[in-house]
C-alpha cells in the first residue's frame, strides 16, 4: 500500500491519487473501530473493497502513465490488489482465516528465528536481550494465531486499523510532498 516509495515518475496525478488512497485507509481504519460491533465477514469484505479500490487506482496510474515511466512494480501491485479484493469480497470468511493463519505461522517462524538469533549474538551485541524478547513475543503471538485464530481474527482488526491510519497518514504525506515538488 506505501507504492509512493516505488513510484518512479513523480506527477499530479500520483499525489492525488496518494492522498485519495491515505484518506480512504484512514476512513477505513475508524470505520472498523467504530463499527466493532460487525462480523469479521463484514470486515473481510469491506477489506475486499478497499483492496479493489486501491488496486484500480494502481492500475489506473500505470496505464496513464507515459510509456517511458511505466513502472511494472505499480502494474504488480495493481493487479494482486484487485485480486486480493476480489477474493476477499468473494469468500470472506475463508479469507478472515487464511490471513490469521499465514499471520500466524508467519510471527511463529519470525519469533524462532530472532530467539536463535539473538542468543547467537549475546557475545558480540550488548542489547541481545532485545532481541530475545521481541522473538519471544512474536513466537508467542504466533502460537496464539496458529491455535486459536477465531479469537487472534478479533484482535488482528485493531492491529490492522492501526496500521491503516499509520499507512494511510504516509501515503496523504507523500501526496503532498509530489504535489509540492510538481508545484
Amino acid at each position: 500500500m506505501l507504492e509512493g516509495t516505488i513510484v518512479v515518475h513523480h506527477a499530479k496525478p500520483t499525489g492525488w491519487s496518494l492522498i485519495l488512497r491515505g484518506a480512504l485507509a484512514i476512513v477505513f481504519a475508524i470505520m472498523i473501530v467504530a463499527w466493532s460491533n460487525i462480523t469479521v465477514a463484514t470486515v473481510v469484505f469491506l477489506f475486499g473493497l478497499f483492496f479493489l479500490i486501491d488496486g484500480a487506482l494502481n492500475l489506473g496510474l500505470w496505464f496513464t502513465a507515459r510509456k517511458s515511466t511505466k513502472n511494472p512494480w505499480l502494474l504488480a501491485l495493481g493487479i494482486v490488489s484487485v485480486l486480493a479484493g476480489l477474493f476477499a469480497m468473494i469468500w470472506p470468511n475463508k479469507t478472515a482465516i487464511i490471513i490469521v493463519l499465514m499471520i500466524g505461522w508467519w510471527a511463529l517462524i519470525l519469533g524462532i528465528i530472532q530467539l536463535a538469533a539473538a542468543l547467537a549474538a549475546r557475545k558480540s551485541f550488548t542489547f541481545w536481550w532485545v532481541g530475545l524478547i521481541s522473538g519471544g513475543i512474536t513466537m508467542v503471538l504466533g502460537l496464539w494465531l496458529v491455535i486459536a485464530p477465531g479469537a487472534g481474527i478479533l484482535t488482528m482488526l485493531v492491529v490492522i486499523a492501526i496500521f491503516l491510519i499509520l499507512a494511510g497518514a504516509a501515503m496523504v504525506y507523500e501526496g503532498f510532498k509530489t504535489l509540492r515538488a510538481n508545484a
